[in-house]
């Protein structure tokens, strides 16, 4: 198949009369999971490059948390089983005779990143690691290379795999709503804005027509809440904080409804009141895999088109996965800046394409713009966008 761009044009989940919007909080276990996978690909990568003058094969993408358990209650927690973090994939270990400490720079980064984000979980007593990382591979050298040579993706940069990938841009209204509240809370570069609530945020957002209706579900620390009325204070409190973010990042654009922890009313007495003393659902068993959460744009939309790819934890050089998710949202940019349309892209990759000759680019625009000179950005834009740089700058880190 050679390479093809198309484009067509249809409607905006915007202009559809249903459209359904989630978030993963920076908290929920299956964000943690790729935020934990996407950091450690992106220090491995820079030291590799730093050391070595090249990015080695590595892909991150199988991690996986296993969760503790606690004893919790209001005005009550107790940690009684830790956390296990399970770092799956394949890493190359060593540079011609120089063994690379992986496994150490994978806990450093780990230890670090949950610090940040969940500052009221004790990553020194809470958290087991265990590196369930191989090098193994029929191509004895591919993760024990002797020099740059054994690296072909250098000089022949191809698509390591068959893939489809979609990105877009911009948001439509729903979904800035949706990754607005949840970041009002998650201050993911600085860490949460309120050490009373916990991290493990959950945002859904419905829209008919011109009204939304958005359930946030925001968990409060038992010992902030020692009985009812102080945990029920406190929601209305971050209720109201949520009710004008919401006004401001909407600005008159839809109508909006918003319901705070709605598993309040639960019939089981267990569930009356969401309280977490780690600020994650992982104090009590929950789990987390990469890619079972938001999409590299932060979301969950329903109404858009959407790859089981997951981005993160890949390696940024040639795994189309992670490569194509870069593409894409950048032709989706790099249109709506020269045009001010939206846009949905699709790219369809075959196994060992020239990596910036996907088989199929496709364009959904959702407004009347040319075809012609959007194809001519698609062009320019694929030939021109450093993909590694961009995921080693952070481009994909869940925030």
């Amino acid at each position: 198949m050679t390479a093809a761009i198309t484009v067509s044009s249809q409607p905006s989940p915007d202009d559809l009369p249903l459209e359904i919007v989630e978030r993963k909080g920076i908290g929920h276990p299956d964000t943690l999971a790729d935020a934990l996978a996407e950091r450690m690909s992106v220090a491995y990568s820079r030291h590799c490059q730093q050391t070595f003058g090249a990015v080695l094969h590595h892909n991150l993408d199988k991690l996986y948390l296993r969760g503790g358990h606690a004893h919790t209650g209001p005005g009550v927690f107790e940690m009684i089983a830790p956390v296990t973090l399970m770092i799956g994939g394949r890493v190359s270990t060593s540079f011609g005779d120089q063994a690379i400490d992986h496994r150490g720079l994978f806990e450093d980064v780990a230890r670090s990143y949950l610090t940040t984000v969940l500052p009221n979980f004790d990553q020194a007593r809470w958290l087991r690691i265990e590196h369930l990382t191989s090098d193994r591979s029929r191509y004895p050298i591919w993760f024990h290379p002797r020099d740059l040579a054994d690296l072909p993706e250098l000089t022949c940069p191809t698509a390591s795999d068959t893939v489809a990938v979609t990105a877009w841009w911009p948001h439509t209204p729903a979904e800035r709503l949706t990754l607005a509240l949840e970041r009002h809370l998650n201050q993911q570069a600085s860490g949460p804005a309120d050490l009373r609530l916990g991290q493990d945020i959950k945002v859904m957002a419905v829209r008919h027509a011109r009204r939304v209706d958005v359930t946030v579900n925001v968990a409060v620390h038992p010992l902030a809440a020692p009985d009812a009325d102080t945990y029920h204070a406190i929601l209305r409190q971050v209720h109201a904080e949520l009710d004008r973010v919401a006004a401001r990042e909407l600005d008159g654009a839809l109508e909006y409804q918003l319901t705070l922890n709605s598993g309040d009313t639960n019939p089981y007495r267990g569930k009356k009141h969401y309280l977490l003393g780690s600020g994650s659902c992982l104090e009590f068993g929950e789990e987390g895999f990469v890619g079972r959460g938001n999409t590299p744009s932060g979301l969950i939309p329903i109404h858009r088109p959407k790859s089981v790819e997951a981005a993160f934890g890949k390696n940024p050089t040639y795994h189309a996965g992670k490569v194509y998710a870069v593409h894409a949202e950048q032709i989706a940019r790099a249109v709506h800046a020269a045009t001010g349309t939206p846009s949905t892209v699709t790219i369809m990759a075959q196994h060992s394409n020239p990596l910036r000759e996907p088989a199929v680019t496709h364009v959904t625009l959702h407004g009347n713009t040319d075809h012609a000179a959007v194809t001519g950005i698609v062009r320019d834009t694929l030939a021109a966008t450093d993909h590694l740089a961009l995921a080693m700058d952070g481009m994909l880190i869940p925030r």
